[in-house]
């Protein structure tokens, strides 16, 4: 089976080269870059038919064909400096989709010595456009140098990666990226709670110990893209991450987990935007080398319309299969139909496979607000949910949420609100491997289920280089034992629904150990180069409980400064 699906992949390559156009690579997944065009599309006052921006990540093709059409609607919606500041970036980090001269030209590149041959362009270190496109290709080097302070915590805390990052196209047909980066780190507190319980590090595959309460590890990114039918089917195939939705989180999809091996289709006529992605997940991993880690499968469908010029809504379905011991190299090829419904095909084969259903949407309205939601379900009863008696089997999570742009007329004064409520056992299954994870961290979202959450966002930017950023979030929840416990209250995703220890009085954040978390995050950025920054970060995390606990009654206080180079600021809102 395997041998089949791997020569089924490599044909689909061969004869899509053959028929490729527009081979573009994708943005990498960055919330303050994919923000900003978030901000332009609700700007804009209409959905771009170049962009369906519930399926992330986007291509940067498309990012220079929406640019241009904000661009030719500029008098109303009249750019100042900074918002001029920020399109031209966007255009300079796109380049070569862009056909306006001068684009991404850096004014600052030397005329003599061999130095002459680096930065041409603003966001290039090195490039190469053979023949006008024939070849292309853009090689960057990454890094992230961070160092901080956490108090009560043993040492001081640090973060150093260095990276190098490659993307280009084959005669505009085909489109590659590939990123590579070694890292040493050591967290605030919390993260070290985090993979002492779930043998991971957020964000990260495979890691090593390093030095006293460090870590080691290595990151690596790729794939190839191409489009079909005159642009309408795009391929895109490698080992990434991708979020489904609008929000800060994603209850569908998220950017927590590491990347993964996947092949996703993307299929974009008229006011639809069709995807299909085929992934594979890891189970059961940690620290520890050549032992060989469980491996899962998974197959999703999200369907985006969208209802005239202000109004999108998404269909989304997914299905989480795996080996068992009477078939340990069992791939269910019904899953690899595009256009099924997968709780029916799960019916009719007799499947134990894990499945779940949701739908999102967004509205955007007066050129400066937009709602969003998601709603996620696992299982539904309905005789149960009548009963309103706390049944397990009512798993369901729901998103609401809004984002306000140059809130209150204070221009690039971005605001956003959101509730996310996630009932017990909503990424869980019978079977451990069958939960909605890849490398032991939530595929949905970060703190797994059993979980109602505040969050809000202030975006403000000062000065056409300079950002001030604030993410303050409440949340109750009710987790499980840490440690050595086979019981679940329905938080702990890793942990299969058959370990519960009733059958019903399931309300949220009730049983087990309720977790009250309180989290602050302010950070100045300064942009002094083309994707060059230095952050000021500052972080507050208290967790209290009635469980006396030390683990679930602790504060974290953290503040570093960083140095970023072509690289995203990583996450600590979790």
């Amino acid at each position: 089976m395997g041998k089949f699906f791997g020569f089924s992949l490599l044909g689909l390559g061969v004869w899509g080269f053959l028929r490729a156009q527009g081979g573009s690579a994708y943005v990498p997944l960055n919330r303050d870059y994919y923000h900003l065009i978030d901000r332009y599309e609700i700007r804009y006052g209409k959905f771009s038919r170049h962009l369906f921006t519930s399926a992330k990540s986007l291509r940067r093709a498309d990012i220079i064909k929406f640019l241009n059409e904000i661009r030719g609607d500029s008098d109303r919606i009249r750019f100042n400096r900074r918002d001029r500041f920020n399109i031209q970036y966007l255009e300079n980090d796109n380049w070569e989709w862009s056909e306006r001269p001068g684009a991404g030209h850096n004014p600052r590149a030397l005329k003599k010595s061999f130095l002459r041959h680096f930065y041409r362009k603003s966001n290039a270190f090195y490039h190469v456009n053979y023949r006008d496109g024939l070849f292309f290709l853009i090689l960057n080097p990454g890094a992230y140098f961070s160092y901080g302070i956490q108090p009560g915590e043993p040492g001081n805390k640090y973060i150093n990666t260095r990276a190098v990052e490659v993307r280009g196209h084959i005669a505009r047909r085909m489109g590659f990226y590939a990123y590579v980066g070694e890292n040493q780190a050591s967290f605030p507190g919390y993260f070290h709670l985090f993979e002492r319980q779930f043998r991971a590090v957020p964000e990260e595959t495979f890691y090593k110990y390093f030095k006293k309460n460090s870590y080691d590890f290595f990151q690596a990114r790729g794939y190839i893209s191409f489009s079909l039918l005159h642009d309408i089917v795009q391929v895109h195939a490698g080992h990434d991450r991708l979020f489904l939705g609008n929000g800060y989180r994603s209850l569908l999809l998220n950017d927590f987990a590491p990347p993964m091996l996947f092949l996703r289709l993307n299929t974009r006529v008229w006011m639809f935007n069709y995807t299909n992605i085929f992934a594979q997940g890891l189970h059961n991993t940690g620290p520890i080398a050549f032992i060989g880690f469980d491996r899962k499968f998974l197959a999703m469908h999200h369907l985006s319309v969208n209802l005239g010029r202000h109004f999108n809504i998404s269909l989304f379905e997914a299905i989480t299969s795996s080996p068992t011991p009477s078939k340990p190299y069992r791939f269910e090829l019904n899953y690899l139909n595009p256009i099924i419904f997968y709780r029916a095909i799960e019916n009719a084969i007799g499947s134990d496979d894990a499945t779940q259903v949701g739908m999102d949407f967004k509205a955007n309205m007066l050129r400066h607000l937009q709602l969003y939601g998601q709603l996620t379900i696992h299982e539904f009863a309905l005789k149960e949910f009548l009963a309103r008696k706390g049944s397990w089997m009512n798993q369901q999570g729901f998103q609401l949420g809004f984002k306000y742009i140059d809130a209150f007329a204070l221009r690039n004064l971005d605001l956003q609100g959101e509730m996310n409520y996630v009932r017990p056992f909503m990424y869980t299954d019978k079977r451990d491997i069958n939960s909605y994870s890849h490398y032991n961290q939530p595929l949905g979202h970060p703190n797994g289920a059993n979980l109602v959450e505040y969050l809000g966002v202030l975006r403000y930017q000062i000065l056409s280089r300079l950002w001030f950023t604030t993410v303050a979030c409440w949340r109750k929840q009710s987790v499980d034992p840490i440690f050595g416990d086979s019981t679940s209250v329905g938080a702990n995703i890793l942990k299969p629904y058959v370990w519960r220890t009733q059958e019903e009085g399931h309300f949220l954040a009730t049983l087990g150990s309720p977790v009250k978390t309180l989290y602050g995050e302010a950070t100045l950025s300064f942009m002094f180069a083309h994707n060059c920054f230095l952050d000021l970060k500052f972080i507050f995390r208290r967790t209290s409980s009635t469980d006396p606990n030390p683990d679930l009654n602790r504060r974290d206080i953290f503040g570093g400064l960083t140095f970023r180079l072509n690289l995203p600021q990583r996450q600590f809102a979790f």
